[in-house]
């Protein structure tokens, strides 16, 4: 089963701390507050994710690595739909509708 996460979100309540990390991957518990989410997905059954986030400076690198490492330790797949410019829920969820829908394949 599928689930998508939407964090596209600029995370202005948290400033300062989101000014240099996006606020999934700000820590709480000793674990990112996207981990978390995670974890409470896989608990409910499900087996792939899709995280649609926005495009911002100096966060590629951080995602992808944050993104490998959950995919490790949670044994769960998860694939990024990125906006390159805030789009809106609707947009965001339009942009990854091929990887919510497996291209039309499976439209449940």
């Amino acid at each position: 089963m599928k689930a998508v996460v939407l964090v596209g979100g600029l995370s202005t309540q948290l400033r300062p701390l989101t000014l240099t990390v996006p606020l999934p991957l700000l820590q709480f518990c000793n674990q990112t507050l996207l981990s978390h989410q995670l974890q409470a997905l896989k608990d409910a059954g499900i087996s792939e994710v899709i995280i649609c986030y926005r495009e911002t400076a100096g966060v590629p690198k951080m995602w992808e690595e944050a993104i490998s490492q959950l995919e490790q330790e949670l044994r769960i797949r998860i694939t990024c739909s990125r906006e390159e410019r805030e789009m809106g829920t609707a947009g965001a969820l339009k942009l990854a509708e091929p990887l919510i829908t497996d291209g039309g394949a499976n439209d449940a």
